[in-house]
């Protein structure tokens, strides 16, 4: 049994069923698990499978995230080990209105998502430079030429938006020379379109709560996965956003 639920963890069913922390995760794998375990079998697979295998934690943005959760995850290990938890007790804990916690201050948020959108503007721009052979000169031509304030041929001077836009508008080009990596290769519109409204537009035109600021814990841990979904599609590196990783242990939900 051991072996079919690692098997079962490794198939993808994290992506599919990440959460706000560790024990939502949890809960809902376990929703979704057809195998016969308990709990506390399952909490102990996915915890030895994350701590104990680099690769299967670093293979997708979830499993990333994830794993440097620590304090949260920390959190939930000490509970569980000192307690016997059932399925009722965790599902009472997981509360959805905990998504609008605000653990940092409003200059402590912009500070976090602005390294982040960096990181992503320099892996994406990166991703331009390396595909210029695959992008026919009249389509960059007839993009640029519409863009105000005006941006260059070889976009180095232009802002993520306008990047954005032009891989969007010409998503079937790198699709046909295979250029995009990771989950979303096959279907990157979905990724970037996403990014661009959640993350991007957000931090230009997002509403501020009070003055705790526009991005509470929910929020900025999803800045953090969305970016490194993008980072992996267009080939860069991911662990780069590890940087800041104090942000994401100070998180809880």
């Amino acid at each position: 049994m051991v072996k079919q639920l690692s098997t079962w963890l490794r198939s993808g069913v994290i992506d599919k069923n990440i959460k706000d922390n560790f024990r939502s995760t949890l809960n809902a794998l376990y929703d979704t698990c057809s195998l016969k375990i308990f709990h506390r079998a399952l909490r102990d697979s996915l915890h030895d499978n994350l701590y104990n295998d680099q690769v299967f934690r670093q293979e997708s943005p979830a499993n990333i995230m994830l794993y440097s959760s620590n304090a949260t995850t920390n959190n939930v290990d000490n509970q569980i080990n000192n307690n016997y938890i059932n399925d009722k007790t965790i599902r009472c804990d997981s509360s959805p209105s905990l998504r609008q916690k605000f653990s940092f201050t409003d200059s402590e948020q912009g500070a976090f998502v602005e390294h982040i959108i960096n990181l992503a503007k320099k892996a994406i721009y990166k991703f331009l430079v390396d595909n210029e052979r695959n992008i026919p000169l009249n389509v960059v031509m007839d993009f640029v030429f519409k863009q105000r304030p005006p941006v260059n041929i070889d976009f180095s001077n232009a802002d993520l938006l306008c990047m954005l836009n032009f891989i969007i508008d010409n998503i079937n080009i790198f699709i046909r020379v295979l250029a995009f990596h990771g989950q979303y290769k096959t279907r990157p519109v979905e990724l970037f379109s996403n990014f661009k409204k959640n993350v991007r537009n957000k931090m230009v035109h997002g509403i501020v709560t009070d003055d705790k600021g526009r991005w509470n814990n929910h929020s900025l841990q999803n800045v953090a996965i969305l970016a490194c979904e993008i980072i992996i599609c267009v080939g860069g590196n991911h662990e780069d956003i590890c940087t800041y990783g104090f942000f994401a242990r100070k998180m809880t939900f």
